[in-house]
């Protein structure tokens, strides 16, 4: 819990109210619990491809299968399976 209140965004930033990038939604495969986000992975990714990457789920979020888990300025569903 210390290291959740030390460190929320886990590497990333806050997303501000209501924006979201324009590109579209990556979806879930599958329902559950989130148990972590590999941001290292992310960022690496969000760097190579210039993307931007906002999550809409944080570990411990409870998500249904086909729920938006992020959106990304990218409609390329290669590099969307990937996130």
């Amino acid at each position: 819990m210390s290291k959740r209140i030390q460190n929320p965004y886990r590497g990333g930033t806050a997303q501000k109210l209501h924006t979201r990038s324009s590109g579209d939604a990556c979806y879930a495969e599958k329902s559950g619990y989130i148990h972590t986000i590999n941001m290292e992975v992310l960022q690496e990714l969000a760097e190579e491809e210039k993307l931007k990457i906002d999550l809409s789920c944080l570990p411990g979020n409870f998500i249904g299968f086909n729920t938006p888990i992020a959106y990304t300025n990218t409609t390329s569903p290669n590099i969307k399976k990937r996130i």
